[in-house]
């Protein structure tokens, strides 16, 4: 019997085109990495290089047009004063934006340019909330805060509002903490939709932008700060492991080319030992 031998190379070639696709593809790929802040009563963002909108100059009620200068505009907007819901700081709170419970239901905030972090002070935290952010008309990620929900309620100290003043501890059956969202590489937005379209309402405060994801700065390494909630891509929400909320280093997210090298890994394996044996 004549044994037939074929060459790997075409098997190779084929593997390393597939490889390339998903490499390119996984670049294409939007994701954000959702977090909240380790320290309950954290008004505001720990990062560095950030502009900070925290409604305080505006007049109370329902806005148009309203400027953040050198960032973008919000095209709809409810401002409320500070109340047992919303307004962040100490001891009695200060102004807040409000989707729903009677102001606009929707918000968009047209940025300037491209940016990479946002961040936001949450109270009176409800599952009715939803964080959209779009490159253009292209969704990036649509986030519903019943997974925030989920992750926070369990830390009984981030429940009811955290001020020191009149409002401290009010509303104790919802969540008060700042929120983090970090795009990952390559990603980016132009455009944050603020909704709520129910009775409940988006009670918000010391929005927070800046040009770039966390790791751009120096000092800046590991993993994101904070307590991770989710990972966003689209309309897939992950969740985090739970072991993902401790410890330094680099994050505990898999990255995808690396699952994907392993796995066409595998055939090429089965190939070299089929083309060993005799």
């Amino acid at each position: 019997m004549h044994r037939i031998t074929t060459s790997p190379l075409p098997y190779l070639a084929a593997l390393l085109a597939a490889i390339t696709a998903l490499l390119y593809q996984d670049k294409a790929d939007a994701a954000i990495i959702v977090s909240y802040a380790e320290a309950p009563g954290q008004y505001n963002s720990t990062l560095s290089h950030t502009q900070v909108f925290d409604f305080n100059t505006l007049p109370t009620g329902d806005l148009t047009d309203v400027t953040w200068h050198t960032v973008g505009t919000y095209d709809h907007l409810t401002v409320r004063p500070a109340d047992i819901y919303g307004g962040a700081g100490d001891p009695s709170g200060t102004q807040y934006a409000l989707q729903g419970a009677g102001g606009v239901n929707t918000t968009t905030l047209h940025l300037d340019q491209a940016t990479g972090y946002f961040g936001l002070w949450w109270s009176a935290g409800d599952n009715q909330n939803v964080l959209a952010f779009y490159s253009g008309e292209t969704l990036v990620a649509r986030f519903t805060t019943q997974t925030l929900l989920d992750a926070i309620l369990p830390h009984t100290e981030y429940r009811g509002n955290p001020q020191t003043g009149s409002n401290s501890g009010g509303n104790y059956g919802e969540p008060y903490a700042f929120v983090n969202f970090y795009a990952q590489a390559g990603t980016t937005w132009d455009n944050i939709v603020f909704t709520n379209a129910t009775g409940s309402g988006f009670e918000s405060d010391n929005h927070t932008l800046r040009d770039h994801t966390w790791g751009a700065y120096q000092g800046e390494a590991g993993r994101v700060p904070g307590r991770h909630v989710a990972l966003v891509d689209g309309e897939q929400i992950t969740l985090l492991p739970a072991d993902s909320n401790t410890g330094t280093g680099a994050s505990q997210i898999p990255e995808p080319t690396a699952l994907l090298l392993g796995t066409l890994a595998l055939p090429l394996l089965g190939l070299r030992r089929r083309q060993s044996r005799h």
